[in-house]
């Protein structure tokens, strides 16, 4: 499946609210806080290391403001993470036919009230996969502190071919206990 038909498949972002189970998780995460232009935000990540990813069919951008909601794209959810601070957002980047694709994070920013995702989307070596279909994506913390409550615009692109990834906005609650 090309990028272009996983892409037109999904324009919109999920805020995931349902109850699903995990167990808790052991971390290895590094920090990464990525500068951006004049005028926008760079919103600090965490890498999330050794966790099973939620298949998706489509492109999609998928963020989570809760343990439950969560435990719906990742699991095991890292014990530590703390949702009055953090989200866990996810880049999905649909069906692939074979193995050997992949995609990761590389910066979120903040620009003009839309948020901006730079993520590598890798081929599979030679252009040939192995296997069958695969689901790549990549999930990392974010800190909720850059993201303004309200529905947020979000765009993904690929760093390396400057190519449209998937679009859509998602609500973003006010943290619990704000006023």
């Amino acid at each position: 499946m090309s990028r272009s038909a996983a892409a037109s498949g999904v324009l919109t972002c999920a805020l995931l609210l349902s109850a699903c189970g995990a167990p808790a998780s052991p971390t290895a995460s590094a920090s990464v806080s990525p500068s951006g232009p004049v005028g926008s935000v760079s919103v600090n990540l965490t890498r999330l290391v050794g966790v099973e990813i939620a298949d998706r069919t489509a492109a999609a951008i998928e963020i989570a403001f809760d343990a439950a909601a969560a435990a719906g794209l990742i699991a095991p959810l890292p014990a530590e993470t703390d949702f009055a601070t953090q989200a866990v957002l996810c880049l999905f980047i649909g069906e692939r036919d074979t193995g050997g694709w992949a995609v990761a994070v590389q910066s979120i920013r903040i620009v003009e009230g839309r948020m901006e995702i730079t993520a590598r989307e890798t081929e599979p070596r030679g252009g040939t996969g192995t296997g069958g279909a695969t689901y790549p994506a990549d999930c990392v913390l974010i800190d909720r502190s850059a993201l303004p409550v309200g529905q947020l615009p979000v765009t993904s692109t690929d760093t390396t071919s400057d190519e449209f990834i998937v679009d859509g906005v998602i609500d973003v609650p006010a943290p619990s206990g704000a006023p």
